[in-house]
């Protein structure tokens, strides 16, 4: 069952528009009471939605394996009063510990208080589920109207080198916003219409930039300062509400498909599922977006021989690079540290990672920066056939506004299709999701939110669906594993499993005639 982007969307006011939720909330059918005074005069409170008086319970209690099951969460204020609006973030699990199975829920808001959650029922037995609420309706229209839009709001520490001495400036990505006197920098097959202002520095000139960095500290004082007066939003703590009733599924009496979405195999543009997958056990993965597989050395060394991997973004995507590393060469040292750019060669096998330019994060030196573009735009000739492109562009992203993430987006699309002109569709290239992160304090609930995160999956698949991309999604594999939900997920298991379905999108037909491990 497939599922389009804009159906599930866990924040609808954004999504659908004002217009619909009202819709949603009818109240053609309400008596027209007459009131002496005009109206119905009463003394009450009404808060936000609050994770312990709002209620979960499930729409049946018995389901058979392959079916959806159906969870309801009644949204109430902490006065027990309803909420008769949509738009909080939630995020569910459906887990049975003992099996060591679980797979995350897909939200669907109907604006009224009320939200419904399907989980793919993947094995038979009892199952447990837990619903956080992450992020109030309230908070996140404060995120999203007044935080998010603003240019200035992300800046960075640039330093300027004239000769030994060094100079310290802020910087910020602008297009409309007036600037005076400044040093500009451009780079449209990037960064499209928006451009590096920084203050001039005192000494020198401004051909001397020599690093850019926006680090955490700088993050959480500017989150510190927007979010003053507000606080409240956000001191709530991000909790779940476990579901004590329990659902049994059992076997399907006739002609169950035990992986009915997941038996194509994998490739650019794939539907979205209404369920990504589940997890088998707490090490094994399985998807239900498309075929694929537990890959042995053997098998991932046939799948990438004579072909070079080149792969561009933060630090999730360095973690694919060591664990792709320790697959195809698990006899070597593992690789360890954050930093730098890196390569290997294994046969005719090569493997490279950069990291990308102009992110949130760590000190970056204008000499070792590459952008995307410029490394979509090198590959030509004879690199067409043999080379598979690897991008991210997720958490370190959260920071930016969404006009100029999207410009950056754009300029990834318009370099994928110069590349389809020269290449046609010969060079791979696959685009790895974000995924959840922990929002440990209350400073990264508000530059580093989930439902922000969130968000960017939607303008990515928004942006750069139809030109030949492959999207490997690993929301719900992180979200639902039985480890902590964290920025850098564990590399055995969930990194690795991530590479497993990167190899399965790069090599589809070697995934044919496998014996995939099941549910039951």
């Amino acid at each position: 069952m497939n599922f389009p982007f804009k159906k599930y969307s866990h924040f609808a006011t954004d999504w659908v528009g004002i217009i619909e939720e009202i819709e949603s909330t009818d109240t053609s059918s309400v008596k027209n009471d007459n009131y002496s005074f005009g109206f119905k005069v009463t003394n009450g409170s009404f808060g936000m939605t609050s994770i312990v008086k709002s209620r979960i319970y499930p729409r049946n209690n018995y389901y058979t394996q392959g079916d959806y099951v159906v969870v309801t969460f009644e949204a109430f204020d902490h006065n027990g009063r309803e909420r008769l609006m949509g738009g909080d973030f939630l995020m569910a699990v459906m887990f049975n510990r003992t099996l060591g199975k679980s797979t995350a829920g897909r939200v669907v808001d109907h604006y009224n208080g009320t939200y419904s959650i399907y989980f793919y029922a993947a094995w038979v037995g009892y199952s447990e589920f837990n619903v956080t609420l992450h992020t109030t309706r309230e908070a996140l229209q404060w995120l999203t109207t007044v935080y998010r839009p603003p240019e200035e709001r992300t800046k960075w520490n640039a330093t300027f080198k004239d000769g030994l001495r060094k100079y310290r400036v802020e910087c910020s990505l602008r297009t409309g916003a007036p600037w005076n006197n400044s040093c500009e920098f451009t780079k449209p097959n990037t960064f499209g219409q928006y451009r590096i202002i920084c203050n001039k520095p005192m000494y020198g000139s401004c051909q001397q930039l020599y690093s850019i960095e926006m680090t955490t500290p700088s993050l959480n004082s500017g989150a510190a300062k927007a979010m003053s007066g507000k606080e409240s939003l956000f001191s709530q703590p991000v909790t779940s509400l476990h579901m004590k009733t329990t659902v049994e599924i059992g076997h399907s009496n006739a002609g169950y498909q035990r992986y009915p979405m997941g038996s194509v195999p994998c490739g650019p543009d794939m539907p979205v599922p209404l369920s990504d997958g589940f997890w088998a056990s707490e090490s094994v993965y399985t998807s239900l977006t498309c075929r694929t597989q537990q890959w042995s050395t053997e098998q991932a060394k046939r799948c990438l021989a004579g072909k070079q991997l080149k792969m561009i973004g933060d630090s999730t995507l360095l973690q694919w690079y060591k664990s792709l590393s320790s697959v195809i060469r698990p006899n070597w040292r593992k690789i360890s540290g954050w930093t730098g750019n890196l390569q290997f060669k294994e046969d005719d096998i090569r493997v490279q990672f950069h990291f990308i330019g102009l992110r949130e994060g760590r000190l970056q030196y204008l000499e070792d920066v590459l952008f995307e573009g410029d490394l979509i735009d090198s590959i030509k000739g004879s690199q067409c056939t043999d080379t598979v492109l690897v991008f991210t562009l997720g958490l370190h992203f959260v920071t930016w506004t969404p006009r100029s993430y999207i410009e950056r987006l754009y300029s990834i699309r318009k370099a994928v299709l110069r590349l389809r002109a020269r290449c046609g569709t010969k060079t791979i290239v696959i685009f790895k999701c974000p995924h959840p992160r922990d929002n440990a304090n209350i400073f990264q609930r508000v530059h580093s939110n989930n439902a922000l995160i969130y968000d960017l999956r939607r303008i990515i698949r928004r942006v750069l669906s139809g030109i030949g991309i492959a999207f490997v999604e690993i929301w719900d594999m992180s979200l639902s594993h039985a480890s902590k939900t964290v920025a850098h997920m564990p590399m055995e298991p969930v990194i690795r499993q991530q590479v497993f379905i990167m190899l399965s999108y790069i090599c589809p037909e070697t995934s044919e005639n496998i014996d995939r491990i099941g549910s039951g």
